[in-house]
């Protein structure tokens, strides 16, 4: 268990816009977005009491290869009222709380990989 980070490949970041609260889950696979999104929205309706209303992403094609994931998920904002929004993917004005902290996340884990002197071949 001691390199039990490493078996992550992706993660997401959801992020209010409202209050800037961020939460960041790594994810082993793309399809574990779903799951990721569960476990987010009943920590949000624990923690603040409030209900989730709007999903904002880029469509950066997250779901692309598992359209079955896609129409649960889709279904699942349908059925908690959730307004889903896709922004363009291009422009940082509309996503870019959520770009600069990408960015940030980013850039602390290749200068821990870099201080950990650890072989490149374990960055990607």
């Amino acid at each position: 268990y001691k390199y039990k980070f490493f078996h992550f490949k992706y993660y997401v970041i959801f992020v209010d816009d409202h209050i800037r609260y961020k939460q960041f889950y790594p994810l082993k696979h793309k399809y574990d977005l779903l799951n990721a999104f569960l476990t987010f929205q009943q920590m949000v309706e624990n923690e603040f009491l409030v209900k989730i209303k709007k999903f904002s992403s880029d469509g950066g094609g997250e779901f692309s290869s598992q359209p079955f994931i896609l129409f649960y998920f889709i279904s699942h904002l349908d059925l908690c009222s959730i307004v889903q929004h896709i922004s363009c993917p291009s422009p940082p004005e509309q996503n870019e709380v959520t770009k600069r902290k990408n960015r940030y996340i980013v850039e602390t884990g290749f200068t821990t990989l870099f201080y950990a002197q650890l072989p490149k071949n374990l960055w990607i």
